[in-house]
C-alpha cells in the first residue's frame, strides 16, 4: 500500500504557506485602509478563508485549496485596482486645490499621492505615471 504521508505533508506545507499569505494580506489590507483606499468588499470577500482553510485541513482536498488560491489572488488583484482609483482620486483633488490655491492641501495630499504611488504595482505605475508627473510639475511651480 503507497504511503500518502508525502502527498499530506506537501498538503500542509501548501495550507500553512496560505495561511500566511492570508495573514499577510489582511495587514496589508489595513494599511491601505489607513491610506484611504477603499478596503471594504475585499475585506468581505476574503472574511471566510479562515475557516474554509480550517475546513481543507480536516477534509484534504487539493482542489478546495486551489478555489483558495483563487480567491486570495483575485482579492491581490482588487486591490491594485482599489489604489488605482484612490490615486486617481488623491489626483483629481490636488487638481482641486491648485485651482483653488490652496496649497497647504494640494501639498499634503501630493505627499499622500507619492507613498500611494511607489505602492502600485509596476503596469499601474506605468499607467499613471504622466498624471502625476503634470501633479508635480504643478506643485513645484505653485
Amino acid at each position: 500500500m503507497p504511503s500518502t504521508s508525502g502527498a499530506t505533508d506537501k498538503m500542509t506545507r501548501a495550507l500553512d504557506k496560505l495561511k500566511q499569505e492570508l495573514l499577510d494580506f489582511k495587514a496589508e489590507l489595513s494599511k491601505y485602509r489607513k491610506k484611504g483606499v477603499d478596503v471594504k468588499l475585499i475585506n468581505l470577500k476574503i472574511m471566510n478563508l479562515p475557516s474554509k482553510v480550517d475546513v481543507i485541513e480536516l477534509s484534504d482536498t487539493s482542489e478546495g485549496l486551489h478555489n483558495l488560491n483563487q480567491t486570495l489572488e483575485k482579492a491581490k488583484s482588487e486591490l491594485e485596482e482599489a489604489k488605482l482609483k484612490r490615486v486617481k482620486q488623491l489626483i483629481s483633488m490636488i487638481s482641486d486645490f491648485i485651482k483653488s490655491a490652496d496649497k497647504d492641501n494640494a501639498k499634503f495630499y501630493y505627499n499622500e499621492l507619492m507613498e500611494l504611488y511607489a505602492l502600485l504595482g509596476p503596469k499601474n505605475k506605468t499607467k499613471m505615471k504622466d498624471a502625476c508627473l503634470d501633479i508635480r510639475k504643478k506643485i513645484i511651480t505653485y
